[in-house]
């Protein structure tokens, strides 16, 4: 059956018949078959790559659907697509990280050493030996970009080469591109007795004082809808407080000596 003969499975062979004056052979090659008799030749070629002995060779098979190589040859697509997403992943979760704990903290300190912070009158009363009440007015001036709170801060206020006191500062908006408004009223508690008495006679004599305020803040900076909590922010200032200037330009408006005080 000649149809059979040219199956590209068929092994080589070869064979030769001499018969009434005719004569067959078949012969394979690595890319098809030769048919051949006394009249005519047929050759029949094949595309597909075969081995010698006339089959499909597997290697060459694997070849034919070995995937494309990304990546110097060294990654298929689904892994190329799996290496770029942990990459991505990692990226953001990385700068997140160092946005949180280094760029934000740095930002925050920056305002915070280039900001002014100014008292405009401050009033005490109900004095003891170890308290007083406290009552400022002022404003903090510091030009953040976004709304900020600074939450309750305990301040240490020195003076002189002494500490003064201590006040637990409450909770202030600073609202961005604006000056924070200081209106609190608190209780001052006093540190050491002789520089507290110190500051006392001072502020009946000069025209200017100056406290130095340390403490560490803790803030709540609103960035894309949420409130991120910074803290370690630290706070050194120099507050110059107005004194009565030595009580130059006192008068009495009403002066009653007629009742007892004893």
């Amino acid at each position: 059956n000649n149809d059979d003969l040219t199956s590209p499975f068929l092994s080589q062979y070869d064979s030769s018949k001499d018969e009434s004056s005719d004569t067959y052979g078949y012969t394979s090659s690595r890319h098809g078959y030769r048919i051949e008799d006394d009249e005519e030749v047929l050759t029949i070629e094949s595309d597909l790559p075969h081995s010698a002995s006339g089959r499909v060779s597997p290697d060459n098979d694997k070849e034919l659907d070995k995937p494309k190589k990304y990546c110097f040859g060294k990654l298929s697509f689904k892994q190329l697509l799996l290496v770029i997403g942990a990459s991505s992943t990692l990226f953001f979760l990385v700068s997140g990280l160092l946005a949180y704990f280094v760029f934000l903290p740095m930002l925050a300190q920056h305002y915070v050493d280039s900001s002014t912070m100014k008292f405009l009158a401050i009033r005490m009363s109900n004095p003891s030996l170890t308290s007083v009440t406290l009552e400022a007015f002022g404003y903090l001036d510091v030009d953040v970009l976004v709304d900020s709170k600074m939450n309750d801060a305990v301040l240490t206020i020195a003076y002189g080469s002494g500490v003064m006191g201590y006040l637990n500062f409450p909770a202030l908006d600073i609202p961005s591109h604006e000056a924070a408004t200081i209106h609190t009223q608190t209780t001052f508690f006093v540190g050491q007795q002789e520089t507290f008495n110190q500051f006392t006679a001072d502020s009946l004599r000069q025209d200017v004082l100056t406290w130095k305020i340390t403490g560490d803040l803790n803030l709540d900076v609103k960035m894309l809808g949420m409130s991120i909590n910074v803290k370690g922010i630290k706070l050194d200032k120099d507050v110059q407080i107005s004194g009565m200037g030595g009580l130059k330009n006192v008068k009495f408006l009403h002066c009653d000596l007629t009742h007892s005080t004893k």
